[in-house]
């Protein structure tokens, strides 16, 4: 049995990383948190979930028997969801939606608000592109925020049919637990996902498994099956895996970890009292945890609004279950005719014979009413055939009169001949308007007669009823808003039938030409054609000219070609003209070639006047069929999170991106947004940062914080680029698998999908109050930065790490903050509940606490950058886990914390930090670490491109022939000093036999004795004879003769750079003994570093347990020095230098060592304390560099 593992090693530093959960605190934050208000029809009625609708896909076949199962698992879930809520809800109405593909029955109603694409829970296939295990697997797509709805809960018929299918999940009552929690309350898994590590160190300085909570208990094994091997940092190998004791535990808690446990039975708790068994683990490094700031779930759930306004516990009752059928649907159509819609009247006819055209489909029915002071009937409901025409000829050609919306609607209720009842055949109706109401009835005299109907609401320009809205908000209806300078109308209609059956046609352009005048040329409109679209293309282009009047001259082709000229090019090059419709001034060209590739559009007005035209581009798509997966389409949805943002509230907008359910990848998504004061663009991301919750998912997620005023706005969602279709992943998180009866992990492979282009609208949403306005904020910014969510920890070594995490906006995640706090704390529990009860993480050096090295926390990069800060830890004699976070300000508001993120240090000897360099000539400190900057990066020289190798060895050869002068110098000032019978400053350093210095070592690095051979300390002077010890700690020579020689502790050189570098980079510069050495005080010698001792992170190589080039170490023969003084420290002199000869290192015997023969062999104290041996007298034969050993 495995719980916790723990190992330490001597004289090693061992980093573990952890990435915790979140803070609780909120900061000063200018924003509420993100919320997505769903599509849902579900309400919660004293305790009991009511019109939950399960939707079965109209391709899968007809079977009493899946009815008959739904009705029995959806049922005695209700019983197991009232006791896993300690009795707080259960489910009181589910209704199924039965396909119109299924056969009717006099039991089943009509369905009204009911649709599959906006259902709770949608009854389908698996794409069976995917060769992945566990196709039966449930999931919840959930893209929203911690405490938001999701969008659906996906299961397939053989889910429900087979039993044994499910127990792969734990059995129906679990995983059905599991999947509702993530989509009616949004809490996220608790056991690692893709991606995320399944190990992390905790609080108590151990290694624990991911789970909740820590209670369980179980074993470590490879996914095949084999011993776990412990690496050198203390963690298990990658490929090993927690598996949880299958028989008993004193864990009972969490359904949102492994809810295929037997003895799981709760969801995680942190209130007060909590027993032990289900008490969250807000440490471990979850999806949970950091996304809903380290809280558990039933805290989550405490806070929603099925669960805070009561605590209660309500009487358990049956669940009904109503069989609602899709039948052909019933559309009224009430158009305002009032006198304002003057210029708008006839793109609105347009957009109508699209609709009647494009999207009803035979045997559906159709109304059309028609109001301004008083409402008419111009077409009563009528159901669709080969009357199309005599239908767009009812359309409203005429205007007059004021505006009674309230009117309208009472009328086209009475076309419907609704009452209410549920038994209603229902309908859906579409609200045009462009005006306030000024006769009565109004709005919200009828508004409670339209229990049985759907609503869509068109808000026409910017002087709309208020009210308008509601009718759509009350019965689940969308509302959309249309500019006259846009193609909102066309994109509003042909999307309509949507609702009621699914998309059937993909809008792959739509694009809108103001005062389009005559030209030589025509304007070209480029689109492709990707190889997922297997029908009809037919394109739209209406014209309107500056009068709101259609062109004039008769519909003959002569006359309107002489006018205005539309045809269309294939990708071979064959030309396709365009018919003309009179009736409503549009071109129309439709096509059956199935060619792929780049299709262009071209017009030209040949007239006089200028025109406004709309063009629209509809790609008919084959209806999916289960068993030729092939013909699924790529197709795109998009919405907003909520129809109407009130006081500091966040706008969301969603876009999908699928290939039946499997995610599209790669292309670049926008949104053209309608604002009070104009149109504004924002780009849409599946990165994983930020407002996008899961990265690759095929949901495309972005802010909307550039509101400039109360009122309406709308958006035009554009996806084009290069796709990749994600094979083995769902549009969601599924319930984990149990690895006994499934496999427990999907291997994704990626599809590629070739250029993808699609237009969608994302209809519109209202913005109230004064916070709608930037200019009743400081600065300008409405809501400041968003929240850091992936703090974590890489290139950890040498004492040094990087923390790095996405940078966020100074709105939202929009533009630059303006600064961050960072802070650090050694005691977690304190650090998630109050941010600033860390310490700051400075910039300036301290060598007892953390401090950054490289980084500046004043100077933010643009959002979505990834900032990279290297932080140097402090030597401990014990282990010490250390706890970062991180917020951002933009100088009004300033965000709330980000996750944690965790090292756990454990031994003592964490490198010594590198010297500081002494003060410039004004006589001020210079900085302890000058990192590199854009242009003076520390690098290795290795890596250069070949392009800078000229330069490099070039300056190499200078370096060298100033190295050669500089010893001839030194051997110089031994001679004098000898004289003077003082002792000798003995320097060490390194040439390479490549041709540059790629590494050296520090002098500073090697212990040297005092005159009775005992260890005086590492990185100290030391003054020998009668004299006293420095211990200034700045990597100096020793100190030699009698008195106090302390006069210049810092006896550090001047840096100069190789290769052009700056003076004082790190860069595989020399501290060479000169510039400001002068005589007495002149004690180091040459100083050779490299800036990041091999790795990431700067340190100096003789503080590195293993060379930077193996091909640069040594000769054919290795050579140990063995000191013939028995106190030498062994661990504490790391390497010898050695001097490349002419293809092999030579060295004078002892007795005969002059130091003028001596060219670059280690100087030391006393010539006869060492001897040379060869290289087959070496002990270690591996090693690269010889090794100091005790004699």
């Amino acid at each position: 049995m495995w719980n916790v593992v723990r190992r330490g090693i001597n004289f090693t530093l061992i980093i573990l990383l952890v990435q915790l959960g979140d803070f609780t605190a909120r900061g000063n934050a200018g924003y509420e948190d993100p919320f997505f208000k769903g599509t849902t029809e579900a309400q919660l009625v004293n305790g009991g979930y009511k019109g939950v609708v399960i939707a079965i896909n109209p391709q899968v076949p007809e079977d009493s028997g899946l009815l008959s199962r739904i009705r029995t698992v959806w049922g005695e879930f209700s019983t197991y969801l009232h006791r896993v809520t300690r009795e707080r809800v259960f489910l009181s109405e589910v209704r199924i939606l039965i396909p119109s593909t299924w056969q009717d029955n006099p039991d089943y109603i009509s369905a009204v608000s009911e649709r599959f694409e906006e259902s709770d829970v949608r009854i389908d296939f698996p794409p069976t592109e995917s060769a992945t295990s566990n196709p039966n697997r449930p999931y919840t797509n959930k893209p929203t925020f911690c405490g938001s709805q999701g969008l659906f809960i996906h299961l397939t018929p053989d889910f429900l049919r087979q039993d044994r299918t499910a127990d792969i999940y734990g059995g129906y009552n679990k995983a059905l637990a599991h999947e509702w929690a993530h989509y009616r309350w949004g809490v996220f898994d608790e056991s690692p996902m893709r991606g995320e590590q399944h190990f992390y160190a905790s609080s108590s300085e151990q290694i624990e498994a991911v789970r909740c909570s820590s209670a369980i208990q179980g074993s470590l094994r490879t996914i095949d099956s084999e011993v776990c091997d412990t690496l050198p940092d203390g963690f298990p190998e990658e490929s090993c895996r927690f598996f949880d004791q299958r028989d008993s535990s004193t864990g009972t808690a969490s359904l949102m970890y492994k809810q295929f446990l037997d003895y799981v039975t709760e969801f995680c708790d942190d209130a007060d009292g909590t027993d032990e068994r289900v008490k969250h683990n807000a440490e471990a490094p979850n999806t949970q945890n950091r996304q809903c700031a380290s809280r558990s779930v039933w805290e989550v759930m405490r806070s929603h609004s099925d669960f805070s306004g009561s605590s209660q516990r309500v009487q358990l009752r049956p669940t009904e279950f109503v069989n609602v059928r899709q039948r052909p649907s019933r559309y009224v159509l009430v158009i305002d005719n009032s006198a304002s819609m003057n210029l708008r009247i006839l793109i609105l006819r347009q957009a109508c014979y699209i609709f009647i055209n494009e999207v009803l489909l035979d045997d559906e029915e159709l109304g059309i009413i028609q109001f301004n002071s008083n409402a008419t009937i111009r077409a009563p409901l009528t159901r669709v055939g080969g009357n199309r025409e005599d239908l767009i000829r009812a359309l409203p050609s005429e205007i007059a009169g004021a505006t009674s919306i309230g009117g309208g609607v009472s009328l086209g209720l009475e076309v419907l001949n609704v009452t209410g009842s549920l038994g209603d055949l229902g309908g859906r109706m579409i609200v045009l308007t462009d005006g306030e109401e000024n006769t009565e009835p109004r709005i919200p005299q009828i508004i409670n007669m339209t229990d049985s109907v759907l609503i869509h609401t068109i808000a026409i320009g910017r002087k709309v009823d208020s009210n308008l809205e509601s009718l759509a908000n009350r019965t689940g209806g969308r509302q959309f808003l249309h500019e006259d300078s846009s193609t909102a109308l066309f994109d509003i209609f042909s999307q309509f039938g949507v609702d009621s059956r699914g998309s059937d046609s993909e809008e792959l352009v739509s694009e809108y030409f103001p005062h389009f005048s005559k030209l030589a040329e025509p304007t070209e409109i480029p689109f492709v054609r990707d190889d997922t679209l297997r029908g009809r293309i037919t394109i739209y282009v209406g014209v309107v000219n500056q009068l709101g009047l259609p062109l004039a001259g008769g519909g003959t082709p002569a006359a309107v070609k002489s006018q205005f000229d539309v045809h269309l090019v294939s990708p071979d090059g064959a030309q396709l003209d365009s018919m003309y419709d009179s009736s409503v001034s549009i071109f129309v060209i439709s096509t059956e070639s199935q060619q792929n590739g780049t299709w262009t559009l071209r017009i030209q007005n040949n007239a006089q006047l200028d025109v406004n035209v709309s063009v629209l581009v509809l790609a008919r798509t084959e209806t999916p069929t289960f068993n030729i997966p092939s013909v699924f389409p790529i197709t795109a949805s998009g919405l907003w999170a909520t129809p109407s943002l009130q006081s500091r509230q966040v706008q969301t907008a969603y876009v999908t991106l699928t290939r039946g359910y499997n995610p599209v990848v790669g292309p670049e998504v926008n949104a053209t947004v309608e604002t009070p004061s104009g149109t504004t663009k924002i780009r849409l991301f599946d990165d994983g940062v930020g407002e996008d919750i899961t990265e690759g998912d095929g949901v495309y997620s972005g802010f909307f914080p550039a509101l400039n005023g109360a009122g309406r706005y709308s958006a035009q969602f554009s996806i084009r680029g290069d796709s990749r279709i994600v094979i083995g992943a769902r549009v969601g998180t599924g319930a984990a698998v149990d690895p006994v009866l499934g496999q427990p992990e999907w291997d994704l492979e990626y599809q590629q999908g070739g250029d993808v282009q699609r237009t969608i609208t994302g209809g519109s949403f209202r913005c109230q109050g004064p916070d709608c306005d930037p200019a009743n904020h400081q600065g300008g910014n409405i809501y400041g930065p968003y929240r850091v969510s992936n703090l974590r920890i890489r290139n950890v070594e040498n004492g040094t790490m990087d923390l790095v995490f996405s940078a966020p906006g100074a709105d939202l995640m929009s533009g630059t903050a303006s600064s961050y706090e960072m802070r650090w704390s050694t005691d977690f529990s304190q650090f998630r509940k109050v941010f600033t009860s860390g310490k700051p993480l400075g910039t300036v050096r301290n060598e007892k606490l953390p401090f950054i090295v490289i980084g500046n926390p004043s100077s933010p990069q643009v959002a979505r950058s990834e900032e990279v800060f290297t932080v140097r830890l402090p030597t401990n004699e014990q282990t010490i886990t250390y706890f970062f976070a991180v917020t951002a300000s933009d100088g009004m508001y300033t965000s709330p914390p980000s996750n944690t993120a965790s090292v756990m240090a454990v031994g003592s000897l964490i490198p010594p930090m590198p010297p500081i360099d002494p003060p410039g000539d004004d006589g001020t400190p210079r900085p302890p670490i000058d990192p590199p900057g854009d242009n003076d990066a520390a690098v290795d020289v290795e890596d250069d491109d070949d392009d800078n190798l000229i330069p490099i060895v070039g300056a190499a050869i200078f370096l060298l022939l100033l190295l050669l002068l500089i010893l001839l110098l030194l051997l110089l000032l031994v001679r004098v000093r000898r004289k003077e019978k003082k002792a000798d400053t003995i320097g060490r350093g390194i040439i390479d036999e490549e041709d540059v210095f790629a590494t050296a070592t520090t002098s500073g690095g090697m212990v040297l004795r005092n005159g009775n051979g005992h260890v005086a300390g590492y990185e100290e002077d030391e003054m020998r004879g009668n004299g006293v010890v420095s211990g200034s700690e700045r990597y100096d020579a020793e100190h030699q003769g009698s008195g106090d020689r302390n006069v210049d502790p810092y006896r550090n050189a001047n840096t100069a750079g190789m290769g052009g570098r700056h003076m004082n980079d790190l860069s595989d510069a020399i501290v060479a003994a000169q510039h400001r050495r002068g005589l007495d005080q002149s004690r180091d010698a040459e100083r050779f570093e490299f800036a990041n001792g091999g790795h990431d992170n700067p340190a100096f190589s003789n503080i590195h347990s293993r060379p930077q080039h193996d091909s640069v170490r040594g000769a054919d023969k290795m050579y140990n020095f063995l000191p013939s003084n028995s106190h030498a420290l062994r661990e504490q002199t790391r390497e010898a230098e050695l001097r490349y000869g002419g293809g092999d290192y030579s060295f004078l015997p002892a007795n005969q060592r002059q130091a003028e023969q001596l060219r670059h062999a280690a100087f030391v104290q006393n010539p006869d304390d060492y001897q040379f041996l060869p290289a087959n007298a070496q002990p270690y034969g591996t090693l690269r560099m010889a090794n100091i050993e005790y004699a």
